[in-house]
């Protein structure tokens, strides 16, 4: 059997009750003629219970055959012979007396305390799995085997810190430079915001109107995405309206630990858009990451805030708007079915799932496969520090470039995140991958996709971009 079960270690009543069960538990499964051993051996966590099991004959005849070839206890002591009590080495026991730093998340799924958040990894392993493009789990373990890159060791790492037995300085915020190897994006020629509102209601608008985020990496890198939604939504039959100034999910400052401004620029955000949500419009988001801050990140920050709360139930995909909110839109991509390999961003995993992606691209005559490739491995700035270049591209290069070199050139490379589809074109592959608002768009257009199709997709729904 294998189970988990909440004791209370962190009180000498409750360690008590422990000791108690675990007793009586052995005494139990013996009287069945059952064994206290499993596949992982005895070690401390039993060792006192094997005098149950086998009795006092055979334990003694344990300590003489380990005293013939240790006389001295050196190997493995306080185990199975000799064996130290059951609840003298806890990790937590009636002294656990953990930091309690003031944190901007809630962790309300926590009570509040990020010392118990820190104790939510049971130490299984499962985060380390080794097999190329097996899981999302921790890619930089799959590239490094060392134990400081899984989640399990980063949770240690996090114990450790606010218990104060092993990591005493505390915590420490670094800000490092962009890797010379690596080019810096470069910004659009024009921002299309700004175009966006000035420009005048298109299409029938006839499924009401719905609000499209226009977060930062769209915006200044990649407005061409930005229109082909566009495009997308008023083909639907939605009336599309962006917020009336510049705003941003904060993303940037919560992955860099920087939660005060993040909290700020999150605020102004959500004053912004809160008249729109509060006439019950839904929000489109088009880049997974910021995306997940408003499903996610923005409850964990603001706690019970009506507006907060408003938003992240409004907050959808394109996928997933067009799926649940126009079910009868199907474009379909002309000639013969169109192939796509796809890049799901670790937010699909995450937060927001994939399934309506999956069901909007087969409706429109996409036969797309999601890789088994977990992280792209460059994760916001990870993959931009010098640092951290080597892991990044090694991570990639598990799964997603091979598949993307080896790709037909007339196979769509498919990636919604920024840095996905940075990664990929990085790393020399000689592709550009695509979201699917620029695939979607050019269903609506009528455009056909045959070799290269990255170079056909048309960025501009009718309007041109000043």
């Amino acid at each position: 059997m294998h189970c988990s079960i909440p004791f209370d270690l962190t009180s000498a009543l409750g360690i008590a009750r422990y000791r108690d069960f675990v007793q009586r538990a052995a005494r139990l499964c013996v009287a069945h003629r059952g064994s206290l051993s499993g596949e992982h051996g005895d070690g401390q966590a039993r060792g006192e219970l094997l005098g149950i099991m086998y009795g006092d004959e055979i334990i003694h005849a344990f300590e003489e055959f380990k005293a013939i070839f240790d006389p001295g206890n050196r190997m493995n002591p306080g185990k199975v012979v000799h064996p130290n009590p059951l609840d003298s080495d806890l990790r937590l026991g009636s002294d656990y007396a953990p930091a309690q730093p003031a944190t901007h998340f809630r962790y309300r799924d926590d009570d509040g305390a990020f010392s118990r958040a820190a104790l939510r990894c049971a130490g299984v392993g499962e985060c380390r799995r080794l097999e190329p493009g097996g899981g999302v789990m921790c890619p930089s373990y799959q590239v490094t085997r060392e134990e400081e890159h899984s989640t399990r060791g980063r949770a240690r790492i996090l114990f450790e810190m606010i218990n104060g037995g092993v990591i005493t300085d505390g915590w420490r915020k670094r800000l490092a430079g962009v890797d010379p190897q690596r080019n810096v994006p470069k910004f659009a020629p024009a921002r299309i915001d700004r175009w966006l509102r000035k420009r005048p209601p298109a299409g029938s608008g006839e499924r009401g109107k719905v609000l499209l985020f226009p977060d930062t990496f769209t915006t200044a890198f990649a407005p061409g995405i930005a229109a082909a939604a566009v495009g997308v939504l008023e083909a639907a039959g939605f009336e599309v309206v962006v917020p009336p100034k510049t705003v941003c999910c904060g993303l940037t400052w919560i992955s860099t630990g920087q939660l005060d401004t993040a909290k700020r620029v999150l605020r102004r955000t959500v004053d912004t858009v809160a008249p729109y949500i509060r006439e019950g419009l839904p929000m489109v988001g088009l880049e997974p990451s910021c995306t997940a801050v408003f499903r996610s990140d923005l409850g964990e920050l603001f706690g019970r805030n009506q507006d907060a709360e408003r938003l992240a139930r409004q907050t959808h995909t394109l996928a997933e708007l067009l799926v649940g909110r126009a079910p009868d839109f199907r474009p379909q991509l002309p000639g013969k079915p169109v192939k796509a390999i796809v890049q799901r961003h670790c937010h699909h995993h995450a937060v927001l799932g994939f399934g309506p992606d999956q069901k909007i691209m087969d409706a429109v005559g996409l036969q797309a496969e999601s890789l088994r490739s977990g992280c792209c491995g460059l994760a916001g700035n990870f993959g931009m520090t010098p640092e951290h270049r080597a892991v990044s591209l090694a991570c990639a290069e598990q799964a997603l470039l091979p598949a993307v070199r080896d790709a037909d050139p007339a196979t769509v490379v498919l990636a919604d995140g920024f840095s996905c589809r940075t990664q990929i074109e990085e790393a020399d592959t000689g592709r550009r991958a695509v979201h699917l608002a620029e695939v979607l768009n050019a269903a609506v257009r009528g455009t056909r996709l045959g070799e290269h199709p990255e170079r056909q997709l048309s960025h501009r729904p009718g309007h041109r971009v000043r």
